[in-house]
């Protein structure tokens, strides 16, 4: 059955929920708590979940903000300053200023992990809201078993501002995509070959509110401006993707081609803490706008800001399914845009002719302009694309119709999860064996790693350049055990049924961002405890080498920097500093020396076929009170 046949089975007869959906948390992940349209859709979300079913949730906001309370109301928040921008006073921006970046980075992982403690609990599942929220994998101690991401960035945003590797854990990690309009979706079917069966397209929604006529006025009069006049509003934070400049653009042309006309441009929205933006009051006068343009800032109240406006710009660059699109038409404000993201998908009211939002092609600002004008002039022609436009939302729109069809898709994922396995365990498990590397059990990886250690399959790889010099990365101090050390270019556990080879070239994959072929030269068993954390490694390890000349693309989250370095040198600096080392690579070094520089003639590279690991004897299952004193080996 493909994932479009059972999901749809199963919204028809819907089986009774398990306990765990009203018991297991589910950890929902905003990468922000600012007041922009992706937080505020899911607080509308949230609000009604809360209020209509028995989920059970935690929020996480990857940035602080003025939502924070509102999440708070509604569910356990946590906060994790991953998005905060580096302030130059604070410790680690003055070190960083001094040229100490690393230095200023390990303290920031630190403290980030710190903030992270309270959510290292097991979640049954994760909703993500927005692509940017996937650098919470970086603070997980390891992936719930079920992944929804909740989709609302188009092509740029998703190829350019999300971090890469962010991006390709989402990709990879992800279950179930929602997004918030058709053209979010050709994004991820288009351009990252995203299967259409694992995606729901659910419109933005948006909770009541009535215009503030009275409220409007007001503000118009604090900001000194006629009562006759008319006023074209804008909103969003001064961004790049918000087109402030592209809405003074269009308001030049329509003063200056329309001189009769007393028109006023107002801007509702405060500077990106994350970007520098020339500012708009400065553009303004240079543009020859003089008093006609006003900044108001940031905001709380919608129907205030949004009440003194007689028309609505969307001035976007990129904008998928914008909510302040919707909170201009519930207000009873027409809009006008450029053809741009979703508001295509709005701009027409199905089975109807008319149009709901006024659209001019994307980035002529001159239509823009003329497209306001004209809209000024006509004050029935405004009323009616405004009437339009509200009766739209009410019917479609409606956070009372919007979530419950969200949160219905979210109980049809729910029921897919309770019939069928995940597809990763709850948490990852490793393959205990004897010493002869015959399978006897696995077990949770923690578990393993717990004093006295449990002797478990696992692997070392070298990767090699042209010139035989070898790739070292330096573990991230993120890491559980042996942070901040170098090591060789990557390890790892293979997972219950993995081959050995398969497993180093998926995780060189994972930590660097690129594979090559690979060879099983040698095994060795060892025992180490790590003096920070206590844990023990207690491995049957093989050896694995490679070549490759890069290019080498770390996962910060995994790998704080990379080098290449000869064997000789290598050698020289673990005699002289061993403790900057891991414990395992001399031992792992001599076993690879004999076949680098790779390839050699005498080293046979063969496909990869998964172990062929014996099924535990029924006497062997594993449990917490097994003793492998008998099957470890010496170590």
């Amino acid at each position: 059955m493909t994932g479009t046949e059972a999901w749809s089975a199963l919204r028809r007869e819907r089986p009774a929920r398990p306990s765990w959906w009203a018991t297991d948390p589910v950890l929902i992940v905003s990468h922000s708590a600012g007041r922009t349209g992706a937080p505020l859709v899911l607080l509308h979300l949230l609000r009604w979940i809360r209020a209509n079913t028995s989920l059970n949730f935690e929020v996480l906001c990857l940035e602080d903000g003025s939502l924070v309370p509102a999440f708070a109301e509604l569910a356990p928040t946590h906060v994790i300053n991953h998005f905060e921008p580096r302030s130059e006073t604070s410790v680690e921006g003055m070190i960083e200023t001094l040229g100490g970046y690393r230095t200023a980075d390990r303290l920031r992982h630190r403290r980030l992990m710190k903030q992270a403690e309270s959510v290292s609990k097991d979640y049954r599942a994760i909703i993500l809201n927005c692509a940017a929220s996937a650098a919470v994998f970086r603070y997980l101690e390891h992936v719930p078993p079920y992944v929804v991401t909740w989709l609302h960035e188009t092509e740029t945003s998703f190829s350019r501002f999300v971090d890469p590797h962010d991006r390709k854990i989402l990709l990879r990690e992800t279950d179930w995509f929602f997004t918030c309009a058709d053209v979010v979706s050709g994004t991820i079917v288009g351009g990252f070959e995203v299967d259409p069966a694992v995606i729901r397209r659910h419109y933005g929604f948006i909770e009541g509110v009535e215009p503030d006529p009275v409220a409007g006025l007001a503000l118009r009069e604090r900001l000194g401006i006629p009562p006759e006049a008319i006023v074209i509003g804008s909103s969003g934070t001064i961004q790049w993707r918000k087109g402030p400049d592209l809405f003074l653009a269009a308001a030049r042309h329509a003063v200056e081609t329309n001189p009769d006309l007393d028109l006023y441009f107002l801007w509702a929205g405060g500077p990106d803490p994350h970007g520098d933006f020339p500012p708009l009051v400065e553009d303004a006068e240079a543009l020859g706008l003089g008093d006609r343009f006003r900044l108001v800032g940031s905001y709380d109240s919608v129907a205030q800001v949004f009440g003194a406006f007689d028309i609505f710009c969307l001035a976007s660059r990129e904008d998928p399914f914008p909510l302040v699109m919707l909170e201009a038409s519930l207000l009873g404000v027409p809009v006008v845009s450029f053809d741009n993201g979703g508001v295509v998908e709005l701009a027409t009211a199905p089975g109807e002719g008319e149009p709901i939002v006024e659209v001019v092609d994307y980035l002529d600002t001159d239509a823009l302009g003329d497209a306001m004008a004209e809209l000024a002039r006509d004050p029935a022609r405004r009323a009616s694309l405004a009437g339009r436009a509200r009766e739209h939302v009410l019917a479609r729109h409606d956070i009372e119709g919007g979530a419950e069809a969200w949160y219905e898709d979210l109980r049809g994922l729910h029921e897919v999860f309770r019939v069928h396995s995940p597809r990763r365990p709850t948490e990852p498990t490793v393959v205990l064996v004897d010493s002869t590397d015959h399978q006897i059990g696995t077990l949770a990886k923690i578990d393993a790693h717990k004093a006295p250690g449990r002797l478990h399959r696992a692997l070392s790889t070298f990767v090699v350049d042209r010139d035989g010099r070898l790739l070292l990365q330096r573990r991230a101090s993120t890491k559980y055990h042996f942070a901040e050390r170098w090591s060789n270019t990557c390890c790892t556990h293979p997972e219950p049924g993995e081959g050995v080879v398969a497993a180093g070239a998926r995780r060189l994959d994972e930590e660097l961002g690129f594979t090559c072929d690979l060879v099983d030269v040698g095994t060795f068993t060892y025992t180490a405890t790590d003096p920070s954390s206590g844990l023990v490694e207690r491995e049957l390890d093989h050896v694995l080498v490679g070549r490759s000349d890069g290019p080498v693309d770390p996962d910060p989250a995994e790998v704080s920097e990379t080098r290449w370095i000869s064997v000789d040198d290598l050698r020289t600096e673990m005699a002289e500093h061993p403790d900057t080392f891991t414990p395992w690579l001399a031992e792992a070094l001599e076993v690879a020396a004999p076949f680098l520089p790779f390839p050699q003639a005498n080293v046979e590279v063969s496909p990869d076929a998964a172990i062929a690991e014996p099924e535990p004897e029924p006497d062997a299952e594993i449990d917490g009170d097994l003793d492998l004193a008998d099957h470890a080996g010496s170590s």
